[in-house]
């Protein structure tokens, strides 16, 4: 804000005076007329936006893309984006939450884990984590980040470049699936191909389903596994309804356990029988520019009965949308960060920048500029005497210097 020093100094005044009886800004008017100095920066709005961000990301799926850089006074820092859709805006948002400073690279592990239990961010609710993969404190194999994280979330995902690996994860995806499926795959095969009466109870049973075609053969898995268990698996999946009314049937008649257990896996492949029905349904939000849209829209979709027949792999698609392919929006804040700490202007504390790139990250999370800026009544809550008074304690204490 434009204003004198000396006209600011005494509405500053008279603004305490008022704040001492209790008053606060009614007005966006009002609002505008206080000097955005750095405490309200620090103890008004960061808090308010950071906790607006933690409730938008809520108990949601999420991903950390970070980065391991050093500001104009060498300190080491960690820069943390989150990657999350939001309910709030109804897309995928990626957004800075935090930044985290170490001086042992040893450390960073810690220190990290300790920012998401301080930020109430469950660490079995991350989808993965992005990184550009070259510090061996994040990757490495001995004691780095990736290490503790993937014993704390098994099922966490690093992705660190996709188009290299594309060989090595077409020969041996195989080698990761599920014992499950390659079991009901082997068993389901083993179960037709050596009894008579189980195939004929379930030509029978195909025949009734599919008036007028020859019942399907299920495939047998070959010693190269990784070849033939696509077509196996596909074949099982042609056959999803009728398999599972078969082995339902059996397991209720001749309390049957292979025949239990074979219809418990089954069920595993919900997600891929509701990607197989997605074609049946005329959906609305199909351009390519309406993809987060699109899931919204699946999540939400419901049959003739009521029921929501795609909301696991509505949930599914919104939560794979949120791993972060790119590390190009952390390397961005750093580059912001950079901007405002520099080698000339190196005073401002780390809680000071973290607020500030924090509440761009509101302004840019919400795709509005500073005139655009409308405090919330939380914010204008905030106002009163108590806080004046921390605030010309911190003015005295730290020196802040106004880097608007």
């Amino acid at each position: 804000m434009n204003v004198d020093k000396h006209s600011y100094e005494f509405e500053k005044r008279q603004l305490e005076k008022e704040m001492s009886f209790g008053a606060k800004p009614d007005t966006f008017d009002e609002f505008k007329h206080m000097e955005m100095n750095d405490s309200i920066n620090v103890d008004i709005i960061d808090p308010t936006v950071h906790k607006e961000l933690l409730r938008d990301i809520g108990n949601g799926h999420y991903s950390l893309i970070i980065d391991e850089s050093s500001d104009a006074s060498s300190q080491k820092q960690l820069c943390l984006m989150v990657r999350y859709f939001s309910d709030k805006l109804k897309c995928v948002v990626s957004s800075f939450v935090g930044l985290i400073t170490f001086s042992d690279t040893d450390l960073i592990t810690e220190a990290l884990l300790s920012f998401l239990n301080e930020n109430k961010l469950n660490i079995q609710k991350c989808v993965g984590i992005g990184a550009d993969g070259l510090s061996a404190s994040i990757c490495g194999h001995k004691n780095s980040l990736l290490k503790k994280f993937y014993e704390l979330n098994p099922c966490g995902v690093f992705i660190k470049c996709t188009c290299h690996f594309i060989y090595l994860c077409l020969s041996r995806a195989i080698d990761v699936l599920p014992l499950n499926l390659e079991y009901m795959v082997a068993q389901t095969y083993l179960w037709f191909s050596q009894s008579t009466f189980h195939q004929k109870r379930y030509a029978e049973l195909y025949a009734a389903i599919n008036v007028g075609e020859v019942a399907l053969k299920v495939l047998q898995v070959t010693d190269t596994r990784w070849l033939s268990m696509s077509p196996c698996i596909n074949r099982i999946l042609s056959l999803y309804d009728t398999l599972k009314l078969h082995f339902q049937s059996v397991k209720d008649t001749e309390k049957d356990y292979s025949a239990e257990l074979l219809y418990q896996i089954g069920d595993h492949l919900q997600l891929e029988q509701q990607w197989r029905n997605l074609d049946t349904v005329s959906w609305t939000n199909t351009e390519d520019s309406q993809i987060e849209q699109f899931w919204v829209e699946v999540v939400k979709h419901a049959d003739e009965v009521g029921d929501k027949d795609f909301v696991e792999l509505g949930l599914f698609a919104l939560a794979l949308l949120t791993l972060p392919f790119s590390s190009a929006a952390v390397e961005c804040t750093v580059s912001q960060m950079n901007l405002i700490k520099h080698k000339l202007k190196n005073r401002p504390q780390d809680s000071l920048l973290e607020n500030i790139l924090r509440i761009r990250a509101y302004m840019h999370r919400n795709k509005i500029c500073c005139n655009q800026f409308q405090p919330s009544k939380e914010m204008i809550s905030l106002f009163s005497s108590e806080f004046y008074a921390v605030a010309n304690s911190k003015d005295a204490i730290e020196g802040y210097d106004d880097i608007f």
